[in-house]
């Protein structure tokens, strides 16, 4: 638009014509477009809000004011910034000041641009967030059922599970089992709140582990991504079958065995078995109920000697009695 003056004094003399242009706009700008920004998904941590890929994205026109506002449903609470158009998406980032103002809640974001004529905006569509800076505790983490200290393959691969595991309602609880082998994390569990869930093994993993020393770790996420310390717990993997126990003679027993003999303190049999384990030394003749002897292996020959009582249930058959572990 061209302006033009001119003046008549009073003599009627006219002067020269004073011109301006001007670019008249009227015309109301389109609305800004807003997005959430990178791994923020409906919801964000303190992390991703203060990204520097921005916790939303906005565009719109070159040179043209945009204001986005951040307002907490909850509280009412309300953060602005201001960029200058520059006809693409710029990151809108939030500081860590002013996650304090806005505080843990759903958040609505809004923008108007207004151009350099001062026509202002329709409201950008509203995107919305949940701001969740809290992290949330350890999850809950035991042995499983029947689990000892030390443990076989059979209970390793229960279906009760070798450990449970309990959380937050929802949030994803991850399971990882590190032996002297290697490191096998666990499938992912939705947490269903003080409910104790299962975390099973299969015979592979029990190969991915190896045997010995396992510890356990379980840290949950929440639905924003923040992510909870570790819970921690071990147990002692044992999958080798043991050999053999080794039964013979007390030196100096020779067959048939007399009472006296069976009787003896010194033993009527020697047995070896692994230190620790177990060991269960049965007389049997064959058709009366057998005499157990039940021992804990010391890696050495220990002796295996019968009562009086004992030899009331053996029936001394001709064959004589078998001693067998």
């Amino acid at each position: 638009v061209t302006i033009t003056a001119t003046q008549t004094d009073l003599l009627g003399r006219i002067s020269a014509t004073a011109t301006l242009v001007v670019t008249l706009d009227t015309s109301v700008p389109t609305a800004p477009t807003l997005a959430l920004g990178a791994n923020v998904s409906g919801g964000a941590t303190a992390t991703e809000a203060t990204q520097l890929t921005g916790v939303v994205t906005v565009s719109g026109e070159s040179d043209a004011a945009i204001v986005v506002t951040f307002e907490n449903g909850d509280n009412g609470n309300t953060v602005t910034k201001t960029l200058t158009g520059t006809g693409s998406a710029q990151a809108v980032r939030l500081s860590a000041a002013d996650l304090t103002t806005l505080g843990d809640g759903p958040i609505s974001v809004s923008a108007i641009q207004t151009d350099l004529a001062g026509n202002e905006s329709p409201e950008a569509t509203p995107v919305t967030f949940d701001l969740d800076t809290s992290t949330p505790a350890a999850p809950g983490l035991a042995l499983g059922p029947d689990v000892a200290a030390t443990i076989s393959a059979a209970i390793a691969t229960q279906s009760t599970g070798v450990v449970t595991v309990s959380g937050e309602n929802g949030n994803t609880i991850t399971v990882t089992f590190t032996g002297t082998a290697g490191v096998f994390t666990a499938a992912a569990v939705t947490a269903n709140g003080a409910t104790a869930q299962p975390v099973t093994l299969a015979a592979g993993d029990l190969t991915t582990l190896g045997d010995g020393l396992i510890s356990v770790s379980a840290v949950q996420t929440d639905a924003a991504g923040n992510e909870s310390p570790a819970a921690t717990t071990t147990f002692t993997l044992d999958s080798t079958v043991p050999a053999d126990a080794t039964i013979a003679r007390v030196t100096g027993v020779t067959d048939p065995v007399g009472a006296a003999t069976a009787t003896d303190p010194a033993g009527v049999v020697t047995v070896t078995g692994e230190a620790g384990a177990t060991i269960t030394v049965s007389f049997d003749d064959g058709s009366n109920p057998a005499v157990e002897k039940t021992l804990t292996g010391t890696g050495t020959a220990q002796v295996v000697a019968l009562t009086n009582a004992d030899l009331d249930l053996l029936e001394q058959a001709e064959s004589g009695q078998s001693y067998r572990s």
